[in-house]
């Protein structure tokens, strides 16, 4: 019986004085934080290139009705054309005296995968200010002056 007694006493110190398992409660502790930065890096580059995307299109939109090849309703169709309907995308194409505001808005939820509760009613938006060509020109063609 001593004999029992004595083995389980040294079972129980060498379980508490063991350091067998403790670079798996590394592992547990830390694999959830970098997850969540590989979550976060991923969402990060999804908005970049969305909102890079969105600036690209309202370039086009807005250089459309600045040199005068569509209207502002054409630009606008043109555009929403071009980016489908997969997404809430919001485009706008205004002409404020000399200049063309071209701008798109889409919500993060519609761009990035892990949307947690911090996203909200959030929306990236893309858009370029340009002035129209031959508006308050007091240039002259060199031809019509000789």
């Amino acid at each position: 019986m001593f004999n029992r007694l004595g083995k389980l006493k040294r079972t129980v110190r060498t379980f508490f004085k063991g350091d067998d398992g403790s670079a798996t409660i590394e592992h547990v502790l830390w694999i959830p934080v970098l997850g969540g930065l590989v979550m976060l890096s991923t969402d990060a580059t999804l908005l970049l290139h969305e909102q890079t995307y969105l600036y690209e299109l309202s370039r086009d939109a807005a250089r459309m009705v600045s040199v005068g090849q569509k209207t502002v309703e054409e630009a606008k169709i043109a555009t929403e054309t071009r980016l489908g309907s997969g997404a809430g995308y919001e485009v706008n194409v205004v002409i404020n005296e000399e200049y063309v505001v071209a701008s798109i808005d889409v919500p993060f939820e519609d761009i990035i995968l892990f949307n947690g509760p911090f996203v909200g009613n959030a929306k990236l938006n893309g858009g370029v200010t340009m002035w129209i060509e031959g508006v308050g020109s007091d240039e002259t063609d060199p031809e019509e002056t000789t």
